[in-house]
């Protein structure tokens, strides 16, 4: 009996360590995650009511860097008339079969919304573009943009499957 008490014992311990380990983990992870400062930088842009040239740059810094640096090469030093089309970047970046398929179409979205709003700010020569609760906001669409992404990164961070990961949701949700 008194063997069976010892043992016993041990594996309560050890349930005990094990359940107070996991714990800890996860308020660490989670703790981490929350202020992360990529989230952080997101966060902060959204929440500006006015978009500069930089915040919209800060955004586009945050986003996939595979998928930013293959839309720099394909787009990089050409005008409007030569640009690719969002149809076939989407297209090309399927070859890269380590990149999710949602990821690859929400980043690609959100680098042509960026493109478009910069040049907005370049041929009207205004310093900022102003956000407002109107459907033609300027802004609307890339902040909404951004709200999928950092949704999409806090539903994988808790062990769930991104809601927006395909283009039918992705336009389903748009304004």
């Amino acid at each position: 009996m008194g063997i069976l008490l010892q043992i016993l014992s041990i594996l309560i311990a050890l349930v005990a360590i094990t359940v107070s380990w996991q714990i800890v983990r996860n308020t660490h992870r989670i703790a981490f995650h929350g202020e992360s400062a990529w989230r952080k930088a997101l966060f902060e842009a959204i929440d500006n009511p006015r978009w500069t040239a930089a915040d919209l740059e800060k955004i586009r810094n945050r986003m996939n860097l595979k998928i930013l640096a293959f839309y720099e090469h394909r787009c990089f030093g050409t005008d409007d008339s030569q640009q690719p089309s969002f149809e076939k970047l989407r297209h090309e970046l399927d070859h890269f079969a380590e990149l999710d398929k949602g990821e690859k179409s929400l980043d690609l979205r959100i680098f042509f919304e960026i493109d478009r709003l910069l040049r907005l700010l370049n041929e009207s020569n205004r310093e900022t573009l102003p956000y407002s609760e109107t459907r033609n906001s300027e802004t609307r669409i890339l902040r909404q943009l951004v709200r999928m992404k950092l949704k999409n990164d806090w539903l994988v961070f808790n062990g769930q499957n991104k809601e927006f990961n395909n283009d039918e949701i992705i336009e389903k949700w748009l304004p």
